[in-house]
């Protein structure tokens, strides 16, 4: 499994619960399904570890695990 934080810049999909676990690394134009059913597209891909901060939320969640920061849009 790969470990993934979900982000969006789209104001309906801010603070809703999305996958944090993948069995693939997504591409871009994939869609993600939230838990509540709403649907978005990945934008971006960006592989990531804790200790190297680049002033994203998540790093706290992995403690030194490399995972993947992937941005959602509108489909």
């Amino acid at each position: 499994m790969i470990k993934g934080y979900c982000k969006s810049n789209v104001d309906r999909f801010r603070g809703k619960k999305w996958p944090e676990r993948f069995v693939a690394v997504p591409r871009i134009g994939d869609q993600v399904k939230s838990p509540s059913g709403l649907i978005a597209k990945v934008y971006s891909i960006t592989h990531f570890q804790e200790g190297l901060n680049f002033g994203y939320e998540p790093i706290a969640l992995y403690e030194g695990e490399p995972f993947i920061i992937i941005e959602l849009g509108r489909v």
